[in-house]
């Protein structure tokens, strides 16, 4: 289902891939608005997949300084509920929009890395 009307209003359901530095901020704020229920999609592996329960439980996976972005998280999964990650790439077929982030590290000799080790 796309988008459902019910008693609190329209809600569109957004499937963010990738959840990482850019996929993690922008799930976040846009859970954060009215009407708008997020999914958080992270491959299930050695190097990344510890984020799905880190953020699952209302936690910022970064160090160093991110003004704001832990209590943002915090407020939109553990407060509103309208943030969570899934290793469930299905959980795309419900969703009106579909946002993908990944790929954005750069590795030996600044070739951008897509691995997925």
């Amino acid at each position: 289902m796309v988008g459902i009307c019910g008693r609190g209003g329209f809600v569109l359901n957004i499937a963010v891939i990738g959840m990482g530095y850019v996929g993690i901020p922008c799930a976040a704020l846009l859970a954060d608005v009215p009407g708008f229920r997020v999914t958080g999609v992270q491959r299930q592996s050695e190097r990344s997949g510890w984020k799905i329960e880190c953020l699952n439980g209302g936690n910022c996976p970064f160090e160093g300084d991110e003004p704001g972005l832990a209590e943002l998280i915090h407020r939109v999964v553990v407060e509103k509920g309208t943030f969570r990650v899934t290793d469930d790439y299905a959980v795309c077929k419900d969703a009106g929009v579909i946002l993908r982030f990944f790929g954005n590290s750069r590795g030996v000799g600044h070739i951008w890395g897509y691995s997925g080790k």
